[in-house]
């Protein structure tokens, strides 16, 4: 039986992965350049919603310091939940519009015509 310190850290684990899932979806679904590419999914999802953990020298440049980064997601944890949506089985969102991410995540081409609306049977040649 887990203790309740236990089962604290098992809903807040819990509550985080939901969170970040609705954020990085919204991130997919308002910024399609993010679609491509996870460090630039990671940074766009930092900026909206992580702002605090982002300083600004004197030249303007932006920084994050390295004890913050514990603070941070991951982007390893980003790309699983990017993943989660573009590999869905039955039902894949915010594909990658660039043909080599595709190719290299392995998404055909019938998906993403589905993905984009058209019937997958009728192809021209």
């Amino acid at each position: 039986m887990l203790s309740k310190q236990g089962k604290a850290s098992i809903y807040n684990y819990m509550n985080y992965h939901k969170n970040l899932k609705i954020q990085v979806e919204h991130c997919l679904k308002e910024y399609p350049y993010t679609r491509n590419c996870d460090v630039a999914l990671t940074i766009r999802l930092w900026k909206i919603y992580y702002r605090s953990f982002i300083s600004i020298n004197e030249r303007g440049v932006e920084f994050i310091r390295l004890q913050d980064l514990h603070e941070l997601p991951k982007e390893d944890c980003v790309k699983r939940h990017r993943a989660r949506f573009q590999n869905h089985s039955t039902n894949p969102k915010y594909l990658p519009d660039d043909y080599f991410v595709r190719k290299k995540r392995k998404i055909s081409e019938e998906t993403w015509r589905k993905h984009l609306g058209y019937d997958p049977e009728f192809r021209t040649i």
